[in-house]
């Protein structure tokens, strides 16, 4: 038969729920930590029904960090105290999302994706602040602030920025 697309399908099963009091500390490995003008970073999860005003990734406090953030219903990219992009799809309908948050410190951008779609651009970004290279990568949260309560699985970060074509193939890719 025909391949025929159907819009964006949630792969896999299981997810882990934070109830606004939990987060994961994921370590701050130095091959991961974007700490000059020559770095970059990405990150991407799924993720249903985040609270609005609370962080799903992110590294340390607002001065200091980076942090995928909901607000006003919307995935956002934070650089420092900054919400330098702003999603536009609706991620609290109680359906699964996939989020990609890009820092490039190469290019002076910030991205936000949306299941597989450049939502938003900026460039002559805030500066991170000092000593965030020191920071935690935390899930569910920024550091230790801002807890979510939503259901979160499939979390990646990698230390470059990957390329459009990479983000879906990492969002349709199928789980065991």
């Amino acid at each position: 038969g025909a391949n025929i697309w159907k819009g964006v399908d949630f792969v896999g099963t299981g997810s882990t729920y934070f109830d606004g009091g939990d987060y994961v500390n994921v370590g701050n490995s130095t091959s991961l930590q974007p700490t000059g003008a020559n770095d970059a970073v990405t990150w991407a999860c799924w993720v249903k029904d985040p609270s609005n005003g609370k962080a799903i990734l992110g590294i340390h406090s607002y001065a200091k960090g980076l942090m995928i953030y909901v607000s006003g219903g919307t995935a956002q990219v934070w650089v420092g105290s900054n919400n330098d992009t702003v999603g536009t799809t609706d991620i609290k309908d109680g359906n699964w999302h996939h989020i990609v948050g890009i820092w490039n410190g190469v290019s002076d951008s910030v991205k936000i994706y949306t299941d597989g779609v450049l939502e938003d651009t900026t460039t002559s970004i805030t500066a991170l602040g000092s000593g965030q290279d020191s920071e935690s990568y935390s899930i569910g949260a920024n550091g230790t602030n801002n807890k979510t309560i939503a259901s979160i699985k499939n979390v990646a970060i990698w230390n470059r920025e990957l390329t459009a074509t990479e983000i879906q193939n990492v969002m349709y890719k199928q789980y065991a």
